[in-house]
């Protein structure tokens, strides 16, 4: 049996989750943590195949728990469930973090084909995101644009969008407030807007953020 890790800071989400899996026979739930930093923890202790991990929003801390997930146990398949249709995702995760994508309102037969191939080493993107981000591109929406940020331009992104100060971000970052500088430069011409305010705005448009 495929053993599944369920990630979500909602007891009510992750039982949920549970109970879907495992009415199917064919998983086996490894256990359910709250954040990235728990997930690391428990997985220290127990082996699981794969991490189904529901957000709303990626957050810093998000980015950060799946980064760690996959520095510390490389062999465990990453599963992000997101809320947003039009989410744009970086590119960068699906190369080097995520194997898999998937909508909340995804079916569990979805689900559950994309726990079978993130297991057997293959990647899985959901049926409704994949005609979106193909649309996205036909439509050369602006959308595409935050699939080319890297993660550190994420990482910067998501901390302006909080408020943090160039300061308060250097800090965060291990960086220097001219190299910050240069990131938050760097993200308004890949985003070809003139201000952080058209830059945040633009971000909560295509599913990056939550109310900020």
């Amino acid at each position: 049996m495929i053993r599944v890790l369920l990630i979500d800071s909602h007891v009510l989400v992750r039982d949920g989750l549970r109970r879907l899996l495992e009415d199917r026979g064919e998983f086996a739930i490894a256990g359910a943590v709250a954040d990235g930093r728990e997930a690391v923890a428990f997985l220290r202790r127990r082996a699981a195949d794969v991490a189904l991990v529901a957000v709303n929003v990626p957050e810093i801390g998000v980015v950060e728990g799946m980064l760690r997930l996959r520095r510390y146990h490389p062999g465990v398949g990453l599963i992000l469930l997101t809320e947003h249709v039009n989410f744009a995702v970086p590119r960068g995760w699906a190369r080097r973090v995520v194997a898999g994508f998937l909508s909340k309102d995804a079916p569990v037969d979805e689900v559950a084909a994309a726990i079978r191939e993130v297991a057997a080493g293959r990647r899985f993107v959901g049926g409704d995101l994949a005609r979106r981000w193909a649309l996205d591109r036909l439509d050369g929406d602006a959308g595409a644009a935050f699939r080319e940020l890297s993660q550190r331009e994420l990482q910067v992104l998501l901390l302006v969008a909080q408020g943090k100060s160039v300061g308060e971000i250097s800090d965060r970052l291990c960086l220097s407030p001219k190299t910050i500088h240069t990131y938050r430069q760097r993200l308004r011409g890949k985003l070809g807007v003139r201000s952080e305010v058209e830059m945040v705005r633009l971000a909560h448009h295509h599913g990056m953020l939550g109310d900020v």
